[in-house]
C-alpha cells in the first residue's frame, strides 16, 4: 500500500447541505479554476485536518461549524497543462451553526458562494462542478465512509476535464485529529 499521507498534499473539503442544496464556491486558482467546488483547502504544516477544516470554512464562508463528520478520503491526481496535482482529500460532512454565509475574500479575490440544488441530474449547473466534488456529492447519500474512499485520475484536455480512471483507493489511513 502507498502511504499517500506523506507523498501527497493533504486537502480538506466541507459538504454543507441546506435541504437539497449544497454550498459551493468558484475556484480562483488551479486545478479546476473557474469551476464550482466545496469550500476547503490545504492542510498547513503542523496543522491537524480538523483545524484546517475549521480555518478554511471560516475564511471562505464566514460560517462556524457546529459539527463535523469525516465522510471519506479521496486520492485525486489531476494533470492540467504542465502540472500534475496529487492530493489526498479528506471530505467532511459539516453542520454549520447557521446557513447564512458571509461574502468573503480568499487571498484578495472575491469568492463567489451560493447554495446549489444538484439533485436533479438534468441541472445544467452540474457541468460546472469539479469532477471529484460532483462524485462526492452524488455518493454522499450513502453516508458510508468506506463507499466514499476513492481514487480519481483527471486530465484537462482542450479546456475540459475528463475522468481518466476511478477505483477503490488503496492507501494507508492516518490520524485525522
Amino acid at each position: 500500500m502507498v502511504d499517500y499521507s506523506s507523498d501527497y498534499t493533504r486537502v480538506v473539503c466541507a459538504m454543507m447541505q441546506y435541504g437539497d442544496e449544497i454550498l459551493l464556491k468558484r475556484r480562483t486558482k488551479p486545478p479546476f479554476k473557474g469551476m464550482l467546488c466545496m469550500p476547503g483547502g490545504k492542510v498547513k504544516k503542523k496543522e491537524t485536518p480538523r483545524t484546517a477544516l475549521y480555518r478554511e470554512i471560516l475564511e471562505e464562508t464566514g460560517l462556524t461549524p457546529k459539527g463535523t463528520y469525516l465522510a471519506g478520503e479521496f486520492v485525486e491526481i489531476v494533470s492540467e497543462e504542465d502540472t500534475t496535482y496529487r492530493n489526498l482529500i479528506l471530505a467532511y460532512f459539516v453542520e454549520p451553526e447557521n446557513f447564512n454565509y458571509l461574502p468573503s475574500t480568499e487571498e484578495g479575490e472575491n469568492v463567489a458562494l451560493r447554495y446549489y440544488d444538484l439533485t436533479n441530474p438534468e441541472n445544467a449547473m452540474r457541468k460546472e462542478v469539479a469532477p471529484w466534488d460532483l462524485r462526492f456529492i452524488d455518493g454522499a447519500d450513502t453516508r458510508r465512509a468506506n463507499a466514499l474512499n476513492r481514487q480519481f485520475c483527471v486530465q484537462k484536455v482542450g479546456g475540459k476535464y475528463r475522468v481518466l480512471g476511478e477505483s477503490q483507493a488503496g492507501f494507508k489511513r492516518f490520524a485525522h485529529t
